[in-house]
């Protein structure tokens, strides 16, 4: 347990949990920015546009059960799965990185993934490790047409900023 500023006592899990809400806030104003309204995934089942980030798209796992993701990024017939995991506080979203990786390669409908890691709460060499795997092209990936980068929130919004540029898996 640890006090938080109003007095209140919170758990690791509830602060790292609340840090990735508020990071996944901070891509909306990126998105619409750049002509891209944020847009929840039942509204654009109901109403499709054709550029707009949706928000918690769902897909099938590699367990074979349905989760969802922060963002799919509709441009066209352009769609790129945008997963988040940020945390400043020690916890175990690092943990999560191997599953995040795998869902990439072997769960993701999307050819393109931008796999956003930043804040400075997780295990030394846990985000390198991912970046080390996509580098490997660990999987197959690019054998199965996609592309993987890894990301901070600050690349990430360069690279909206610019277009959202084609990549090739590599880092950026």
């Amino acid at each position: 347990m640890r006090v938080v500023r109003d007095g209140t006592m919170t758990t690791q899990g509830a602060m790292a949990n609340k840090s990735g809400h508020v990071f996944e806030r901070m891509a909306v104003p990126v998105f619409e920015a750049n002509g891209y309204p944020v847009v929840a995934w039942k509204q654009f089942r109901e109403h499709p546009l054709d550029r707009c980030a949706v928000k918690d798209v769902p897909f099938i796992n590699v367990y074979g059960s349905q989760s969802k993701t922060e963002f799919v990024i509709v441009d066209g017939d352009r769609r790129i799965r945008v997963e988040c995991k940020f945390q400043t506080s020690a916890g175990s979203v690092d943990e999560k990185f191997p599953y995040m990786y795998l869902n990439s390669v072997l769960a993701y409908p999307e050819k393109e993934v931008i796999l956003i890691i930043d804040g400075d709460g997780y295990r030394p060499g846990a985000r390198q490790w991912v970046i080390d795997r996509v580098n490997e092209n660990w999987l197959g990936y690019k054998e199965l047409g996609k592309s993987i980068r890894v990301m901070r929130l600050t690349q990430f919004t360069d690279w909206v900023n610019h277009g959202m540029p084609y990549g090739d898996g590599q880092l950026m």
